[in-house]
């Protein structure tokens, strides 16, 4: 995604490559920012462009329009710190912004070892355990995703670490 602004608008610009074959129709991207995008529900035009295998997505929002919702939309700002020992790793929030529990999936989340309390926040100097040893087979990546307030789809990456030493053939 890139982005760019003048003095009325912004304009933001989604490129993707999809595999052969599988590129969606112009109504597919439409219905799908539709339900998953409030970005293009709140633009004043949106242009799709499509070459297959690439998709262009063009909206404008109008800068008020824009101003006036992005304190709500945007993830947190946070530096995270990450001590791996093997059997565990161990994720520190650093600094930034207070992290609503309520608002983040951790990943995996059967490998979390004390999980948060529903309805508190991670400040800066919490910590997150996640035992290695504890992973699906099919997971090799710890991830915390913050999920947007009142929306059931829109989510950002806060965080994704793989750790060094996963061992699934044991």
């Amino acid at each position: 995604m890139g982005y760019t602004f003048d003095e009325e608008a912004i304009y933001f610009i989604y490129l993707q490559r999809h595999a052969a074959g599988e590129t969606p129709s112009e109504g597919e991207i439409q219905q799908a920012l539709e339900e998953n995008q409030q970005r293009a529900v709140r633009a004043w035009a949106v242009d799709i462009e499509i070459d297959d295998p690439h998709v262009a997505v063009q909206m404008r929002i109008e800068k008020s329009d824009f101003t006036d919702s992005f304190v709500e939309d945007r993830s947190p700002y946070v530096t995270w710190g990450v001590d791996d020992d093997g059997d565990t790793v161990t994720i520190r929030h650093e600094a930034g912004n207070s992290v609503p529990v309520d608002q983040v999936d951790i990943e995996p989340e059967a490998a979390l070892i004390d999980q948060p309390e529903p309805g508190t926040t991670i400040e800066s100097g919490d910590e997150l355990t996640v035992d290695t040893s504890e992973f699906p087979a099919t997971e090799d990546t710890v991830s915390i995703i913050y999920n947007y307030e009142g929306t059931e789809s829109d989510s950002a990456a806060l965080l994704h670490y793989t750790p060094d030493e996963l061992e699934h053939d044991q």
